[in-house]
């Protein structure tokens, strides 16, 4: 089981696995694990990442231990709760677990998680991105809005100079 940044995720939503497959994806000649989630009102897809032979195993491994199936096609129909970094709209699930909770605490595979233990430099660089993102945009909202404030202002003075200048 990976539990990696427990308290950085700022949306969840129950679910349903209704596909689960680990296979060579024929359109790139990768293999890849795919996990199909859907909701009320919503479906979207966990997983998807690139994976190598020695790797590969650890992934569906890990991901089964989670939910304490023995195989990835053992998923299917299984409860879920889809985790998410940011409530944004089109965000990735980042993590996946069963909706009823172990003894100790919310089971929980994250996909930054996984990468950890595999790439640990590299990790901490993309989950940082998803952390940062938000906080970026939100900086970038308020200086577009100075920006526009300050277009605004230019604009109302000029017309007021134009009008004071035809009235004269």
């Amino acid at each position: 089981m990976l539990i990696e940044y427990p308290n950085i995720y700022q949306k969840t939503e129950k679910g349903i696995i209704e596909h689960a497959k680990y296979y060579v994806e024929p359109d790139h000649d990768v293999l890849t694990c795919s996990i199909g989630v859907s909701g009320s009102g919503w479906g979207q897809g966990f997983g998807g990442i690139v994976l190598d032979e020695k790797r590969g195993p650890s992934f569906c491994a890990d991901l089964c231990e989670t939910f304490f199936v023995n195989q990835i096609t053992d998923l299917v129909g299984k409860k879920c709760i889809a985790y998410y970094v940011t409530d944004s709209w089109n965000e990735m699930i980042e993590a996946i677990g069963p909706q009823e909770e172990g003894s100790s605490g919310p089971r929980i595979f994250s996909i930054n998680g996984w990468r950890m233990k595999h790439w640990p430099d590299h990790a901490r660089i993309e989950i940082s991105k998803q952390i940062e993102r938000p906080r970026n945009d939100f900086y970038r909202l308020q200086y577009d809005k100075e920006d526009f404030r300050k277009d605004s202002i230019k604009k109302a003075v000029k017309m007021l100079e134009l009008l004071l200048q035809e009235s004269s």
